[in-house]
């Protein structure tokens, strides 16, 4: 045990690449990179579809609903685990 802490004593200072691909073989991470040309401002339909992508709400307007008790009623993709397609939230939840 002791000499198991001893030999990751340095374990910080070795480069963060060499860390990324320790923690990827300890955990069986894989990462994709995306590599595309950078937006161009003079095209205005990429920047306009980044703008909307960017500005989405985070849920669809017509999945919210205000109960008549306050609650708010949220229609979800169902649970694996149990069937559910609503969620009811407290209003300041």
């Amino acid at each position: 045990m002791i000499q198991k802490n001893l030999s990751r004593k340095g374990h910080h200072m070795r480069p963060l690449r060499t860390r990324l691909e320790e923690a990827r073989k300890r955990h069986r991470i894989s990462w994709q990179v995306l590599e595309r040309e950078p937006l161009s401002p003079q095209d205005a339909g990429q920047l306009e579809c980044l703008a909307r992508y960017i500005t989405r709400p985070p849920l669809a307007a017509d999945s919210i609903r205000r109960l008549d008790d306050g609650f708010l009623q949220i229609a979800t993709p169902p649970d694996p685990r149990t069937g559910s397609t609503v969620r009811l939230l407290d209003p300041f939840d």
